[in-house]
This record gives C-alpha cells, structure tokens and sequence, in this order.
C-alpha cells in the first residue's frame, strides 16, 4: 500500500486533485497564511459569508477581507478601521477558535478555525 502521491503519480495532479476535493465541499473552508494573506477560499465559504468571487485567489489579503464586510455592516456600526484593526490584531495571535456568527439578515453560521503550525490558520464555516 503506498502514499496518495503514489497512487495519484505527481505533485501537481494532487494539488489539482486537492482543490477540486476542497472546492466541491458543501461547507465552507479557508486557509489563512502565517503572513495574513489566504492561501485558499472555496467557493462555498463565498457563498456563506456572500463575498466577492474575485476574494478567491491566493494572495488575498486577511485585512481587506475584513474591510470589505466592515464596510457593508457585517460587524454592526462603529469605526470601519477600528473594526479592521481589531480583527487583524486578534487574527495575528492565531488563536483556536469556535464561535456563531450572526450576520445582519440573521443567518447564524458557525466558524471554527484551528492553527497549525508552520502552515496556517484552517477555518470551517
């Protein structure tokens, strides 16, 4: 019995193999950098938390993420940048967490994220 590699034959063809798996899910996944940039967002975390399809890109950052959804109520009223900067702060202590998130139409979704180290923040939504 080998490795998946193995049985899958390349590298490539398992990373092609990996996003598929990943964008097929019906819950919602993200992985966050060590450098607050997301390596990956599938499409159903999009959908769930209604976010652009251009956010879906290696490279976005965790911080106009976090922008974007300050800035259409996402976290209630307040300073936009203080809203930004808090989130950013709390995200850079890598901290496991699971908690609900209300959102304003008052669908309720539950976001678990885990860190691991030299790799990143994995979040479930």
């Amino acid at each position: 019995m080998g490795s998946v590699l193995d049985y899958i034959g390349s590298e490539a063809a398992l990373e092609k193999l990996l996003l598929l798996t990943l964008g097929k899910m019906n819950q919602g996944i993200s992985l966050l950098g060590l450098d607050l940039n997301y390596v990956f967002i599938n499409t159903k975390c999009l959908e769930l938390l209604e976010l652009p399809a251009e956010f879906n890109r290696p490279g976005m950052k965790f911080e106009d993420v976090m922008r974007y959804n300050a800035k259409r109520g996402e976290y209630g009223p307040g300073d936009i940048e203080e809203q930004v900067v808090e989130r950013v702060a709390r995200a850079s202590k890598f901290v496991n967490h699971k908690f609900d998130r209300i959102r304003p139409d008052g669908t309720v979704i539950e976001i678990e994220g885990s860190f691991h180290s030299g790799i990143g923040f994995i979040t479930t939504y």
